[in-house]
């Protein structure tokens, strides 16, 4: 696993090596962003594509609790 506050471990994955790039929930856990920007910039072919998901900030914020959970069981029933 490559550490994503490491530059020079993100470019020995290989320069112009990647058509895009995914981030999925952890972008926002990540200590110093400037390291994976820049690299980013020379792992990606041109035109590469950087896709991110971060929480949106209504689900950051301490006033938040979780009251019920709703799923279905496995006749398909909603149980809350």
């Amino acid at each position: 696993m490559i550490d994503a506050t490491d530059y020079a471990a993100l470019l020995s994955l290989g320069a112009g090596r990647f058509d895009a790039a995914v981030c999925t929930m952890a972008i926002m856990d990540i200590a110093s962003l400037e390291p994976l920007v820049s690299a980013l910039a020379q792992l990606l072919r041109r035109p590469g594509r950087f896709v991110f998901s971060v929480v949106h900030r209504c689900f950051n914020s301490g006033r938040v609790s979780l009251l019920a959970e709703e799923t279905a069981d496995q006749s398909g029933r909603l149980v809350t």
